[in-house]
């Protein structure tokens, strides 16, 4: 599901060519299991908090750098 969504996000854009779809969604996934095993055994969800927070702020910027990429490549 995951692998699927990132190639829609990256079809289209140079991107694409240097991010494969099917290891970043592994490692997606693998990020996101080894933060919320970590956070589970601190018994502390602020670092996890922290690092969504970051993803929520920088995801605007990374997704406007691809469409404008897919864009200049059309």
């Amino acid at each position: 599901m995951i692998e699927d969504k990132l190639q829609e996000l990256l079809a289209d854009s140079p991107a694409q060519a240097v991010l494969p779809a099917a290891e970043a969604a592994f490692a997606i996934v693998a990020l996101y299991l080894g933060v919320d095993m970590l956070s589970h055994l601190q018994g502390d969800h602020a670092r996890a908090e922290s690092l969504l927070a970051l993803g929520e702020r920088y995801a605007p910027f990374i997704g406007a750098m691809l469409s404008s990429q897919a864009a200049g490549s059309s």
